[in-house]
């Protein structure tokens, strides 16, 4: 099968770039993200036994017997898991539990069929509709533990089952959080008020959707402040970058009710 990943234009601003993700494993591809801070480092001392697989412009996925192509080292396995809508907090556990961890009734507020990622058929709030309680079905209501991920997707230094693993290096280790890596440099320079291109994999495809966001070098890197600057979408330029270097422009579908930040634009 084809690897690919998703390149959208948007209308910039301020820095340091955010890829909030609504259920899956992805991860910036470009601008790079510090996430994959771990590249430099040999192959054989820092791949999972599934690699994080990108594309982008130059043709191919870097691997064990070669260094050219895609790149992305260990970023998408920063996330975090057992984020119900409406919740407080993850519970970092229950990551595959279709019900309301906290128990708070928050309601879905993403309901047409034609913007839900899965069990399209099912009647919204039903009894059939069991993944209500997931991320997307209210897109920025659920709750993180680190505006960066976790390394392994748990608070814990023991892989876990089901993509909770991550390699440890001398750069990270199971359990760290994203927002506390060192930056990582690129040669990337945006125009305040222009558009800047960005490339993102995705890995696990749980459904579900995205929104970029950005947080100034000045403040901390968290959830709170990134969900200060979402980002506005060039909604005419979307593509799929595949893995010979080619792409495949598509009509993007966007959802902007019911969201957090309220007026903000989410990606399906």
């Amino acid at each position: 099968s084809k690897r690919r990943s998703r390149m959208i234009f948007f209308t910039a601003g301020v820095i340091l770039l955010h890829l909030a993700l609504a259920n899956g494993h992805g991860s910036l591809v470009n601008p790079l993200p510090r996430n994959a801070i771990d590249r430099s480092l040999p192959w054989d001392v820092r791949a999972p036994a599934q690699p994080c697989y990108c594309a982008n412009t130059t043709a191919g996925s870097a691997g064990a017997h070669s260094k050219d192509g895609c790149d992305n080292a260990q970023a998408c396995y920063w996330y975090q898991q057992g984020c119900s809508i409406g919740c407080p907090s993850c519970d970092s556990v229950n990551g595959r539990q279709q019900v309301d961890l906290c128990g708070l009734g928050k309601k879905a507020t993403n309901n047409d069929p034609k913007l839900r990622t899965v069990n399209r058929k099912a009647e919204a709030g039903s009894t059939y509709d069991i993944y209500k309680h997931n991320p997307w079905r209210a897109p920025g209501s659920a709750p993180t533990v680190d505006a960066c991920g976790l390394a392994g997707g748990t608070p814990w230094t023991d892989n876990v089952s089901e993509w909770g693993e991550y390699v440890n290096t001398t750069f990270a280790k199971h359990g760290d959080k994203g927002s506390e890596l060192p930056e990582v440099p690129t040669s990337t320079a945006w125009r305040v008020g222009g558009q800047a291109e960005v490339t993102w994999q995705i890995t696990a495809n749980h459904g579900g959707g995205y929104q970029y966001r950005l947080c100034p070098t000045s403040e901390k890197l968290t959830e709170e402040c990134f969900m200060k600057h979402p980002l506005k979408f060039e909604t005419t330029k979307q593509a799929l970058q595949w893995n010979n270097g080619s792409r495949l422009a598509i009509q993007g579908t966007f959802v902007t009710e019911g969201v957090l930040p309220e007026g903000s634009m989410w990606a399906m």
